[in-house]
């Protein structure tokens, strides 16, 4: 089967909730053609298939593909923060392992009568009960459910601020935290729906001159390898980070982490000691941490330089989103202090504290309304040449295409060099297909960008 004939037979997988079953449906040839894939066909899919509380997940041609960065899963929902579509971008491995999964597109309907794990594998959605998850940190979830399926290659959890309907909860890619900051988790605890596990077995046929090509365009961007590039600080440096953050992170870094198919490594897993008195008066304990959410790191990193390690691995246990915690944690106070307050805030018991109009404009980086960087989930570091007048639409634009094709939108917005054209010749290269596609894609940009 060639790449083509799998391009128009991408399969559908609509979930009931309430009725624990999975319909596999082809999925619609008209749809893929107009809208190509990504975030655009899950539009279309929340308008058709769904409901206003629908979930949908869904990947684009490229991902899982021998395209450079092509790992992207998108998620779109209607926010609960802004009451609009939000697509939040998933980075990592977990778009190949939706589609090795055996899933291209899959919507979720309905409440689960209790606590669930939706596994997803082999072509096929099964139901774990997940009732003694329910108010588990994420590593005590993640344990669970590998106790559960073997080879967990993929998983999207909600913490302890999820069930508790903390309207400040966000989902967690594994361990590593993720972009939600438009309230995915709290779409997810409303469903009744503690997590995804994506396992993939299967593969994509690939186009003989594919690795070539994808070779071809990691060179023209300058590199040459993993080895290039300074992992999660050579993105803080693109939306403006302190001299002693990126000192503190030096010293701390054990490794750069790359998503899948990704030359440039813009993740890190740093090592660090808990500062926290109860820790201190016995053996410090020594964490680890991963890093992929710069917006969160770098706004909590502003206000609480040396303490941001700890801070940050109590929000992606909790799963509680770091930009709210900033805002929220007081000036004054002990380390024991913050922490207990983001526990408060992971609870949902918070009065007075930020409401939903006030987290509409909470901060940004790089000058891009608040409104534009939340339909794009609200994690996106939005790297952009703020000398340039249209940078904002730039951006936007990038972000749009790299949602709608499935490739990591950080990894597009870092290497402009590579074009609509570039990406859109894995899957097609006759030159008068090519500019069908390509303007068939640019239609889709415009249709997530509101244009």
């Amino acid at each position: 089967m060639n790449f083509m004939k799998h391009f128009y037979n991408m399969k559908l997988g609509i979930v009931d909730l309430a009725e624990s079953s999975v319909e596999i449906v082809p999925l619609d040839a008209e749809i893929i053609a107009e809208k190509i894939g990504g975030a655009a066909v899950n539009t279309e899919l929340f308008e058709n298939y769904g409901d206003d509380g629908s979930l949908i997940l869904g990947i684009g041609p490229l991902t899982g593909s021998y395209a450079p960065a092509s790992c992207l899963l998108v998620a779109t929902f209607r926010s609960p923060v802004t009451g609009s579509l939000s697509h939040v971008p998933f980075l990592h491995r977990s778009g190949p392992e939706m589609k090795f999964s055996g899933f291209d597109f899959l919507v979720i309907k309905e409440v689960a009568p209790r606590p669930t794990v939706l596994n997803i594998t082999e072509g096929t959605v099964t139901f774990i009960a997940a009732d003694h998850m329910v108010k588990r940190e994420v590593p005590e979830i993640i344990r669970s459910i590998k106790q559960k399926v073997h080879h967990v290659r993929a998983a999207i959890v909600t913490g302890p601020a999820a069930d508790n309907g903390s309207p400040f909860a966000s989902v967690s890619t594994g361990l590593w935290g993720s972009l939600d900051k438009t309230g995915l988790a709290s779409v997810l605890g409303t469903k009744n729906v503690k997590g995804l596990v994506f396992n993939g077995i299967d593969g994509l046929p690939f186009g003989v001159d594919d690795l070539a090509r994808s070779d071809k365009m990691i060179k023209t961007c300058g590199l040459y390898g993993p080895s290039r590039g300074n992992g999660f600080i050579s993105v803080l440096e693109k939306i403006g980070v302190d001299d002693d953050v990126k000192t503190m992170l030096y010293k701390s870094e054990a490794k750069n982490i790359a998503c899948y198919r990704c030359p440039y490594p813009c993740m890190n897993y740093v090592e660090f000691t808990e500062k926290a008195s109860e820790c201190m008066r016995g053996n410090p304990l020594q964490r680890g941490l991963n890093l992929m959410d710069h917006v969160g790191f770098l706004t909590l990193a502003g206000k609480y330089k040396g303490e941001v390690f700890e801070l940050m691995s109590s929000c992606i246990r909790l799963g509680v989103d770091p930009v709210v915690v900033s805002v929220m944690l007081p000036d004054g106070g002990t380390m024991n202090d913050r922490l207990e307050m983001i526990k408060v805030i992971s609870a949902g018991s918070i009065e007075g504290g930020l409401n939903v109009e006030e987290r509409k404009g909470y901060p940004t980086f790089g000058g891009i309304p608040p409104e534009k960087h939340k339909l794009f989930g609200g994690g996106l570091a939005p790297i952009v040449n703020q000398e340039t007048e249209d940078h904002m639409s730039v951006w936007q634009n990038r972000v749009a295409l790299s949602l709608v094709l499935g490739v990591c939108p950080l990894f597009l917005s870092l290497f402009p060099a590579i074009q609509e054209a570039d990406l859109i010749s894995f899957f097609v290269q006759e030159k008068v297909a090519l500019k069908l596609f390509q303007d068939r894609v640019n239609s889709s940009v415009r249709l997530l960008c509101g244009h």
